[in-house]
């Protein structure tokens, strides 16, 4: 019998930092298994937030979801930011809000 694969990495999913920060862009790795969240606060800097999908205890019926793979990292530019992501990522797909 043959064990089904785990859900793809819901892309569809948008994080959310409350009112003080606005999704510019998400970025994906190659395989969307690991994403780079870029937002813009109301001062005007850029952070680069970094998730990873997480399976684990998927073959037992947890819940599969998005977790934080680092700290926000407080960025000048967006030109900086996705340079960074690019960095953390390699090579990304990306979606702009």
């Amino acid at each position: 019998m043959d064990t089904p694969l785990p859900p793809s990495p819901d892309t569809s999913h948008q994080p959310s930092y409350g009112s003080f920060e606005d999704v510019v862009e998400i970025l994906y790795g190659t395989q969307n298994l690991r994403r780079a969240i870029i937002t813009k606060d109301q001062m005007g800097l850029f952070r680069v937030r970094f998730e990873e999908w997480d399976i684990t205890g998927w073959d037992q019926g947890e819940p599969i979801y998005w977790v934080s793979a680092s700290r926000a990292s407080i960025i000048d530019t967006l030109k900086n930011a996705r340079r960074i992501a690019h960095k953390q990522i390699g090579h990304l797909t990306g979606t702009t809000y």
